[in-house]
């Protein structure tokens, strides 16, 4: 950001959204008729458990403003440990809002890599509540969170792979008696196209297996077996990858901590530890057109776009 700006924004107390982020802003503009400042002027968000565009903008745009989310529990400052409390609670909420501007940055990345191939439905079902709800629905949330994952992988595939495109159709989808279903990238690897499809698991849900692989073998296969074998004959045999973002401890409505950066990788790793192993043999077999497996670790906070990868599972 330029000198100016930030002498701007440190004036007004608002930070210009349409600047930081001006690809994003127009296709919202296209696709909404507002822009992001225009998001971010609203009153302030509620219910922060719930994510859409708008509640994102309006906690980034006013950077010195007080949430509710932000706010240390007034029974914290009665001893020196809840002091201690108290200040993991304002270093969450700084990270926290860090994050949401991370969020911001991939999107604005997204789109101008020239990824997005349908605005209007990125932006009104992905990305925006429904207008006019106090508080956005549960499934505004998933809708929300996995599509600031997926986005995170297609800057990585972006990057790695020659070419791509999202939201693609899965062969024999015209079958009579097959389930439509489309996969949220097609690469091209450089000898042929490979099929992939995101997934962000809870975390949480990881203390009721042995191991990180046996998690990450279940998730795998559950998302393969639904997408690909699951849809028809067609797309069984399809070349497939499936990627997981460790992006969620727990379900959305209970609480913003359920998606911090530094939270979910602390439950995932309390749980199994370190290192990651390789594959079990199960899930090649089990997944016949599947060839390759990512996990990767959001890091929305650090200003670099993408995953780091915690594994990647090729097909032996």
């Amino acid at each position: 950001m330029s000198d100016e700006l930030n002498e701007i924004e440190e004036a007004t107390g608002l930070l210009d959204l349409d600047a930081r982020y001006p690809w994003l802003s127009d296709l919202v503009h296209r696709a909404n008729g507002e822009r992001l400042n225009q998001l971010g002027d609203r009153a302030p968000a509620q219910g922060f458990e719930f994510f859409d565009l708008t509640q994102i903008c309006v906690r980034a745009r006013k950077p010195g403003q007080k949430n509710p989310e932000d706010q240390p529990r007034e029974h914290l400052a009665s001893s020196d440990l809840n002091l201690r409390l108290l200040g993991a609670w304002q270093v969450l909420a700084r990270d926290f809002y860090n994050e949401l501007l991370g969020h911001l940055a991939t999107l604005d990345e997204y789109v101008r890599r020239g990824i997005v191939k349908r605005p209007q439905d990125f932006v009104g079902r992905k990305l925006l509540a429904p207008q006019g709800c106090n508080r956005a629905p549960k499934d505004t949330a998933f809708d929300y969170i996995s599509t600031i994952a997926e986005c995170a992988w297609g800057l990585f595939f972006a990057n790695r792979f020659a070419s791509i495109e999202e939201e693609c159709s899965l062969p024999g989808n015209n079958v009579k008696g097959s389930k439509a279903k489309n996969a949220d990238f097609r690469v091209w690897t450089g000898t042929k196209k490979l099929w992939i499809d995101c997934y962000s698991p809870y975390t949480n849900a990881s203390k009721s297996f042995p191991s990180f692989e046996e998690w990450v073998l279940f998730w795998a296969r559950a998302k393969w077996e639904e997408k690909f074998s699951g849809a028809n004959e067609a797309s069984g045999g399809l070349p497939t990858g499936i990627a997981i973002m460790l992006l969620k401890t727990r379900d959305p409505d209970e609480g913003t901590g359920g998606v911090l950066d530094a939270l979910v990788k602390l439950d995932y790793k309390r749980t199994f530890g370190e290192p990651v192993g390789t594959a079990p043999d199960e899930l090649w077999i089990a997944c016949p057109g599947l060839e390759v497996v990512w996990v990767g670790e959001t890091r929305f906070s650090s200003g670099e776009f993408g995953p780091r990868l915690v594994c990647e599972w090729r097909r032996p």
